[in-house]
């Protein structure tokens, strides 16, 4: 049995942002995410990888009393 372990070091910066809305017993969330990677092989500088990321999430929610709330995401 062989073990491969990698020799690397990964570095994320990210930000988002977020805008909530309500209206009675409906809230609803929207938010962005922003992210840039960079993955350094240690061994050999022609194999880093390096990328960016941007991802989207919208919730919908309905009060249905004081302690139940339905979601869809």
């Amino acid at each position: 049995m062989q073990l491969l372990v990698a020799n690397q070091m990964l570095n994320i910066v990210g930000s988002f942002a977020q805008f909530d809305y309500k209206l009675g017993s409906f809230k609803t969330t929207a938010g962005l995410r922003y992210d840039h990677y960079k993955i350094s092989d240690k061994q050999s500088a022609n194999n880093d990888v390096a990328g960016n990321v941007l991802s989207t999430r919208v919730t919908l929610m309905y009060d249905l009393n004081k302690v139940i709330q339905a979601r869809v995401s």
